[in-house]
């Protein structure tokens, strides 16, 4: 299905908090960055070669595997990438 293109809004998108006390989180740039919680450390970031503008979403697989997921680009160019927390 198609949805027209003024659908959403440019700008910063929220993070998403794990319960180990990471935050995930889109800066504005074209990477993925996580920075604990507990005192706002840089702790790790992909670059995605895409502007990341969305809020990163988590789920547990059937097997217990913490998996965080985040959209990148615009129109066709567009993707979804995810990433297993170890």
């Amino acid at each position: 299905m198609a949805l027209p293109e003024k659908l959403g809004a440019p700008g910063s998108a929220g993070g998403v908090v794990t319960k180990g006390g990471l935050i995930f989180v889109g800066g504005g740039d074209t990477a993925l960055h996580a920075a604990s919680t507990a005192d706002g450390s840089d702790l790790w970031k992909s670059e995605m070669g895409r502007r990341v503008n969305s809020t990163p979403m988590t789920y547990r697989t059937a097997a217990g595997r913490q998996i965080v997921v985040v959209a990148s680009g615009v129109g066709p160019g567009s993707r979804l990438t995810a990433f297993a927390l170890q």
